[in-house]
């Protein structure tokens, strides 16, 4: 009985120790939302918001020429392509739709 004590005795500290290190380990969430918001130029979010205003007023014409004008700037990062990409998928979509 004694050596089932001095394992669970062992087992806490153990734990203990562990503890801190735990706890000193980056927070991959705030990692990741830093890298996204400095991947993004704001010249492209801005481009992208007003290609959204023109997909709500039904000027999909005009706002597939922004996203195609978008996607011709050099040095995009990838997170830039992606969301250009998705937003190109976007105005088709409603442009499919009407």
């Amino acid at each position: 009985m004694s050596s089932y004590r001095l394992i669970l005795v062992l087992l806490c500290i153990g734990l203990l120790g562990a503890v801190p290190i735990i706890v000193a380990l980056p927070k991959p969430v705030a990692a990741v939302e830093t890298t996204q918001q400095s991947a993004i130029r704001t010249e492209v979010l801005s481009s992208l918001q007003q290609v959204r205003r023109l997909t709500d007023d039904h000027r999909y014409n005009e706002a597939l020429k922004l996203v195609d004008g978008l996607s011709a700037v050099p040095d995009k990062t990838n997170l830039e392509a992606q969301e250009i990409n998705q937003v190109r998928d976007f105005v088709l979509s409603r442009l499919r739709q009407s």
